[in-house]
C-alpha cells in the first residue's frame, strides 16, 4: 500500500526551435501601444527587473526541464535581451508580456504564467465577439476560413500569439488550443483594444463587428461526463476530461481506484462490459481532454495492455533547494518537498535528483484485458493524462491514433507537483511543476 504522502508527491495533475524572439523597441511592448490601461498598475522599472529575476532565479532552480528545448546559451541570451526591455516596461501588462516569452521559451505546457487582471479584462472590456476555429495554423470563424484581422494577417496574429504561450516541445497545435479558448483575451491584451474589428475571408467577403461583453459559455453535462456506446462491434468510450477529484495518481492501487472514485468506476465498469460482449474495435476518444488524475488512466491502461508495464520509466525533479521560496505562495508544498519523509522518497544518481523506483511499480493487466483493435481519437487540446495513455499504448500496442495534431509531447512532460510563484510587484502567478515525468 502507498501512503498517502508519497501519492501527494508522485500525483500528476494533469522539437523544434527555441522561442528567443523579443520586443525590438520600446513601442512593441502591449501598453505601449495602449496607454490608458484603467485595470494595471504602474511598475517600475527597478521593480520589473526584480519580478524577473525572481522568475528566472525560480526557473534556473526549480524547473526540471529547463535545458530540454533550449541550451543554457540560448536561455542566458533570452533573459539578456528580456532584462534589456525592462527599461521599457511600465504596467502589469507588460512585465506579464515578458515574463510570458521567458516561460515559453522552456516547451513545457504545464509551465505557464497567470494575468492577474484577466478576470476583469473579462468582465469589464468588450472585446473581440465571435468563437473562432483554428485548424493547421488557419483561423476559421463558422467554417469559412479568415485572411485578416483590422488590417493584420491571420499568420501575423497567430506567430505574435504563440510567442507568448508555451506548449510541449514549443509545437504549435497546443498554442493554437490556447489561442482558440480564450482568443478575444489574448487579442486585446497583447495585439489589438479596438472597438470595431474588420474581418476580411479568403473568399474576399468583408465583416464589420463591434467589441462586446463577454458571454458565459456553460458546457453541457453530456460535454463533460465520460460515457460508453457500443454498436455492433464496435465500442467508443469517451472520456472528455481526467479531472476528478476522488482519484488519485497512477501508483494507487487499481482496485482503489476502481472503487473509490467516479472516474475509476466508470471506466471499471465500461470496459468490465466490453470484454463480455463481442467487441472487436475500441475507440477511446480523449479530443478536447486536457488531463488530470493519473490513477483513471492507468486503470484503463491495465484494461488495454496485455503485459505488465510501467506507467512512467522515471521521474526526476531539478533541485530540493528552494532560492525563492518568500515567493511562494503554496509554502506547505515546499516544506514538504524540504523534509526527511520526502529526502527518502528521492536518490542521487549522476549528480541528479530522481524518485527512488518503487514508486513507480508495475501496473498489472487486468484478468480479462481486451484483446480486439484499438483507435485513440486526439486532437490539439489532448494534453498531459491523455499523452499517458497514447505514449503507453504505443509503446506496448498495436493501438492507431487519430487525429492531425496532439497538444502533448508522447516522450516526456514536466508535471506533478506546481509550485504557485507570485511575482510581488505585478502580482503575476506563475506555475511551475516540479517533476518530469518520462515514458
Amino acid at each position: 500500500m502507498w501512503s498517502n504522502l508519497t501519492r501527494l508527491l508522485v500525483v500528476v495533475l494533469t522539437f523544434f526551435m527555441p522561442i528567443s524572439v523579443t520586443f525590438a523597441s520600446c513601442s512593441e511592448l502591449p501598453s505601449a501601444k495602449f496607454p490608458k490601461l484603467p485595470y494595471t498598475d504602474t511598475i517600475l522599472p527597478t521593480s520589473a527587473t526584480e519580478d524577473l529575476h525572481i522568475l528566472e532565479t525560480t526557473l534556473r532552480s526549480n524547473h526540471p526541464s529547463l535545458f530540454d528545448y533550449q541550451s543554457k546559451a540560448e536561455f542566458e541570451m533570452l533573459t539578456e535581451e528580456l532584462s534589456q526591455n525592462v527599461a521599457c516596461a511600465k504596467t502589469s501588462a507588460d512585465i506579464f508580456a515578458l515574463a510570458s516569452q521567458m516561460v515559453a521559451s522552456i516547451g513545457d505546457a504545464h509551465t505557464y504564467v497567470i494575468n492577474p487582471h484577466e478576470l476583469e479584462i473579462q468582465a469589464r472590456e468588450p472585446l473581440f465577439p465571435l468563437a473562432i476555429d483554428i485548424v493547421n495554423n488557419q483561423m476559421f470563424i463558422d467554417e469559412k476560413q479568415v485572411e485578416e484581422i483590422n488590417d493584420m494577417t491571420v499568420a501575423s496574429i497567430l506567430k505574435s500569439l504563440q510567442r507568448y504561450l508555451p506548449s510541449d516541445a514549443n509545437t504549435t497545435p497546443y498554442k493554437n488550443a490556447f489561442i482558440q479558448q480564450d482568443f478575444a483575451t489574448l487579442f486585446f491584451t497583447l495585439l489589438d483594444r479596438s472597438s470595431q474589428f474588420e474581418i476580411r475571408f479568403v473568399d474576399g467577403q468583408r465583416m464589420t463587428l463591434a467589441a462586446e461583453l463577454r458571454k458565459t459559455n456553460k458546457k453541457s453535462k453530456e460535454e463533460s461526463h465520460p460515457s460508453l456506446k457500443i454498436m455492433g462491434s464496435t465500442a467508443t468510450i469517451k472520456i472528455p476530461s481526467w479531472e476528478d477529484s476522488s482519484a488519485s495518481s497512477f501508483n494507487t492501487p487499481l482496485a482503489e481506484t476502481a472503487q473509490n472514485s467516479f472516474l475509476g468506476e466508470f471506466i471499471f465498469d465500461a470496459m468490465s462490459k466490453v470484454t463480455i460482449k463481442d467487441v472487436n474495435q475500441l475507440v477511446v476518444d480523449m479530443r478536447g481532454n486536457k488531463g488530470g488524475k493519473s490513477g483513471p488512466a492507468a486503470l484503463l491502461l491495465s484494461f488495454l495492455i496485455s503485459e505488465p508495464f510501467k506507467y512512467y520509466e522515471e521521474i526526476t525533479v531539478a533541485s530540493d533547494q528552494f532560492p525563492t521560496y518568500e515567493h511562494v505562495a503554496n509554502k506547505s508544498l515546499v516544506d514538504f518537498y524540504k523534509s526527511e519523509k520526502a529526502q527518502q522518497l528521492i536518490e542521487e544518481r549522476g549528480g541528479q535528483l530522481f524518485f527512488k523506483s518503487e514508486l513507480m511499480p508495475k501496473i498489472i493487466p487486468q484478468p480479462n484485458v481486451f484483446v480486439g483493435d484499438i483507435v485513440v481519437m486526439v486532437d490539439k487540446f489532448s494534453l498531459s493524462v491523455s499523452t499517458d495513455v497514447v505514449a503507453n499504448l504505443i509503446q506496448h500496442t498495436n493501438a492507431t491514433v487519430v487525429g492531425d495534431e496532439i497538444g502533448g509531447s508522447l516522450t516526456h512532460y514536466s508535471a506533478g507537483n506546481y509550485l504557485d510563484l507570485v511575482l510581488p510587484n505585478s502580482k503575476i502567478r506563475v506555475n511551475v511543476p516540479l517533476q518530469r515525468l518520462v515514458y
